[in-house]
This record gives C-alpha cells, sequence and structure tokens, in this order.
C-alpha cells in the first residue's frame, strides 16, 4: 500500500522521494508559439519562476502577456530531483508546482508604469531553486485541452477593490 504524505506539510529530505538524474522528456517548443522551451533565449531575456498550487491556468494567463517570449510548467524547491507529477502530488517531494516566464516585460511594464505616473519597480528579485521541467502533456495543457481544469477559476470569488496599500515584508 502507498503511504502519501500530507500535502499540506513539506517533507523531510530523508523521507523525500529519490527521483531520478535524467530530466524528464518534454517538448523542445512551445505548444503555443513555437518559440524554444528550454533555449536558448534572445539575448536580453530574462527567466522569471513563479511557484503556484497549480500551474496550468497560470501558464495560460502568462502566455498571452505581451513581451513574454515563452512559458513553461515545472516543479521547484523540493528534495526530488527530476520528479513526475504523480509524485509532486503524493506530497513526498517537496516541491511546489511552478511556471517559467521569459520576460522581455518587465521593461515594457515599466514604462507603462512610470506613464501612469508611479515610481520605479521595486519586486525584489532573487535566486530561485533549481527548476525541473514537468512531463510535455503539463506543457500548455490549456492550449491543448481548452476546456481542461483550471483552478484559477474555481471559487468565481474576484477581489473588487482596489489595493491602496502594500509594503514590503
Amino acid at each position: 500500500m502507498f503511504s502519501f504524505g500530507h500535502k499540506s506539510q513539506l517533507p523531510d529530505a530523508a523521507d523525500a522521494l529519490r527521483g531520478r538524474a535524467e530530466p524528464l522528456p518534454t517538448a523542445e517548443r512551445h505548444f503555443v508559439n513555437g518559440q524554444p522551451l528550454k533555449g536558448p533565449y534572445p539575448p536580453g531575456s530574462e527567466i522569471i519562476d513563479f511557484a503556484f498550487g497549480c500551474f496550468w491556468g497560470a501558464e495560460k494567463d502568462f502566455w498571452q502577456i505581451p513581451g513574454v517570449i515563452v512559458t513553461a510548467v515545472g516543479y521547484q524547491g523540493g528534495y526530488t530531483p527530476n520528479a513526475t507529477y504523480s509524485e509532486v502530488c503524493s506530497g513526498r517531494t517537496g516541491h511546489a508546482e511552478a511556471v517559467r516566464v521569459v520576460e522581455a516585460s518587465r521593461d515594457m511594464f515599466a514604462a507603462e508604469l512610470a506613464r501612469a505616473g508611479y515610481g520605479p519597480i521595486t519586486t525584489e528579485i532573487a535566486d530561485a531553486p533549481e527548476f525541473f521541467f514537468a512531463e510535455d502533456y503539463h506543457q500548455q495543457n490549456l492550449a491543448k485541452n481548452p476546456n481542461g481544469y483550471c483552478p484559477i477559476h474555481a471559487t468565481g470569488v474576484k477581489l473588487r477593490m482596489p489595493v491602496e496599500q502594500m509594503e514590503q515584508v
């Protein structure tokens, strides 16, 4: 019988699944825009990874943003190298589902903020843990399955009030 961990608790490194040395097979190119999934990317491109509870809907939102060169989904922050989706879902890898975005849009958005009277972007950018690409069937999944599962819209609840103040934590 399998003993699945508690997803609300990270496993200890000693209890994590072993994983594998070889990366999981995935597509060479982005299903939607044909760009190389793993690069090389155009000179001056930046990579940013976002860790989420689910990656499909977030990836779809990002690939639609002007200036985004390519998106990919994978796993980050855990102990298990090259974990599979089912291993991550077991709660025994320590990973979060993540979306990689190759961003030429940061400077474009900074210009839009300036035009609107805001100061420079001040979000902290720090080194991320290793990104392990997810299996091919997860890459751009909502383009391949337009009516597929997307928890971003699961509750239907939207924040209707404007954000009045944010502070760095």
